[in-house]
């Protein structure tokens, strides 16, 4: 193991007082709490950035990587997912997971489950359980 000695302890300290100095400095003057040497410029032109942020207004893509694909065929520039996803991030994009709803759901036909329903429900004894069986991804069946 190799000590330091008195002058290179010296020295740490003082570059590790300065930076801490300096950090603190520009909080008082610029309330900047991050580094301003992250990211670069895009590789997307003005008119590219808006061809891609209208057609990603009107396509659902659920996946990044698919996005980078489109730039690539539309465009010929490539992007990382994390280079991808900063740059939706920095257009305004967020992300929102999807949720099941019901295909061509019919107001008519579901009003009249809802009534036979509670016409069973009002039939059937206490103790005794009323099962389903449908067609609903598995996935979705327990919500």
């Amino acid at each position: 193991m190799k000590f330091l000695s008195e002058e290179q302890r010296t020295e740490l300290i003082r570059r590790h007082r300065t930076e801490r100095d300096r950090r603190v400095a520009e909080y008082q003057e610029k309330m900047k709490i991050k580094p301003e040497n992250g990211g670069s410029e895009s590789k997307l032109g003005k008119e590219q950035t808006e061809e891609l942020v209208s057609h990603l207004k009107s396509v659902v893509y659920t996946k990044v990587s698919e996005i980078c694909e489109c730039v690539r065929e539309r465009f010929g520039e490539s992007y990382s997912v994390a280079g991808m996803t900063s740059w939706l991030k920095a257009q305004g994009f967020v992300y929102k997971k999807l949720k099941g709803v019901p295909v061509k759901m019919d107001a008519e036909k579901q009003a009249e489950f809802v009534k036979k329903y509670e016409e069973l429900k009002e039939k059937v004894a206490d103790n005794e359980p009323i099962v389903f069986m449908d067609s609903v991804i598995r996935q979705w069946r327990r919500r």
